[in-house]
């Protein structure tokens, strides 16, 4: 829309230039209607945008790729950088996209603990300080501390929007297992959304993958809530599942921070 808007400029400032000369053959009112409504288009441009994540803004990105993506258990919303989202959304499968975070593995940290500095609501300043000592952890190659740290405070954080959110319990309001209550959580619908509801189901849909439940099978090989708290060891434990448990719940985190989805921390 930015590009249709400066587009438009150039030719409304020739239009008027050439107004007296072109009158008699082109119907200037609708000319000016036209320019009115490119005007009007900017206008919705501008207000929308910073309902966007950070992330994501001016930065021309495919939202429906970028759905699918997402839905595999990688967030989006907030965080990783624009130029690590396009790289996910090349890549071929989900093993190159874990590729693609690995060989990313600083910057996505570092734009995680930028992501962090905007959350500044008090009910959320202690789980804010948590995530910043994984950010530390991770830069400082303890990825398996960040790992259980984030899995942590990530549980913490789905249990405080439960707790807040009525659509997202039993009638009886009591819980019952992690992957029904995902299974509760918004779907993504790039057509039907508004750009806020958009943006929060893009924050949220991750998480039906790392609350998948696991008791005595094979351990999961992704990030799994799960399977890090209960299954230590090599299978679970590794540097794009910390990664992702980091972004997982600083993506959540600064979700939290706009104030539109209900959370009720115990802690």
């Amino acid at each position: 829309m930015q590009k249709i808007w400066e587009n438009s400029a150039g030719y409304r400032s020739v239009l008027a230039s050439l107004e007296s000369l072109i009158q008699p053959v082109v119907d200037w009112p609708r000319l000016q209607k036209l320019a009115g409504t490119l005007e009007h288009i900017h206008r919705v441009a501008a207000v929308a945008a910073p309902l966007m994540p950070e992330n994501w803004q001016k930065e021309k990105l495919s939202y429906r790729a970028m759905v699918s993506v997402i839905e595999e258990g990688i967030p989006l919303a907030w965080v990783p950088p624009a130029s690590v989202i396009r790289e996910l959304l090349e890549a071929t499968d989900a093993k190159a996209r874990f590729e693609v975070l690995e060989s990313n593995q600083a910057v996505v940290i570092e734009q995680c603990g930028a992501a962090l500095e905007a959350v500044t609501d008090p009910g959320l300043e202690h789980q804010a300080g948590l995530l910043q000592t994984c950010v530390e952890m991770a830069g400082d190659g303890y990825l398996p501390g960040a790992q259980a740290l984030a899995s942590n405070v990530l549980d913490t954080l789905f249990r405080g929007i439960w707790r807040a959110e009525p659509n997202l319990q039993q009638p009886n309001g009591k819980w019952d297992t992690y992957a029904k209550v995902a299974a509760r959580l918004p779907e993504i619908d790039a057509d039907a959304s508004t750009i806020l509801e958009f943006r929060m189901a893009c924050a949220l849909a991750p998480f039906r993958s790392a609350l998948d439940g696991f008791k005595d099978g094979p351990v999961p090989s992704v990030f799994n809530r799960h399977a890090t708290a209960h299954a230590a060891g090599r299978t679970q434990y590794t540097a794009v599942n910390a990664l992702v448990a980091l972004m997982l719940t600083v993506s959540l985190l600064r979700e939290l921070q706009e104030g539109h989805l209900g959370v009720q921390i115990h802690a």
